[in-house]
């Protein structure tokens, strides 16, 4: 919630900001450029982590399937396992439906799916991080007379 809270801070600072960095000459049309990177980034980013997610949930899905005896799989879902992909595209197999017909001892995934969005997502801000160090200001040509 503090990260959400720093948006409006932003909004506000954003083109003194810019016009320090790259000079007043052009802030202008560097703000329209940021804004529409940045609501590109709001657009794609949450797609791209939900993807990720996805595929973490049916890689568990399929890790948890091939730990079930065939002829359970059979009787509880009334399909074979290599109807795997259809079931899991109608939500008839879950991780939780599969977790009650698997051999005792085996971990649930649950707590685990999100490991790959977090990990993409900490990879992203760093190179976000790294991206913003790096920008270095303009010469003073750039900036109008005062």
């Amino acid at each position: 919630m503090v990260i959400f809270s720093f948006y409006g801070g932003v909004f506000a600072t954003l083109p003194a900001y810019l016009a320090d960095i790259f000079g007043t000459k052009f802030v202008g049309a560097i703000h329209g450029r940021v804004l529409t990177a940045w609501s590109l980034a709001g657009v794609l980013g949450p797609k791209i982590l939900t993807s990720l997610r996805e595929q973490s949930v049916y890689q568990a899905i399929s890790d948890l399937a091939s730990k079930i005896d065939s002829d359970k799989f059979q009787q509880a879902f009334g399909a074979d396992k290599s109807a795997l992909d259809s079931l899991v595209e109608a939500k008839t197999v879950t991780i939780i439906r599969l977790m009650d017909i698997c051999p005792p001892g085996t971990i649930d995934p649950t707590p685990f799916l999100y490991d790959s969005t977090v990990y993409a997502y900490a990879g992203m801000l760093s190179v976000a991080l790294v991206s913003n160090a790096l920008i270095r200001p303009v010469s003073s040509k750039f900036h109008l007379p005062k």
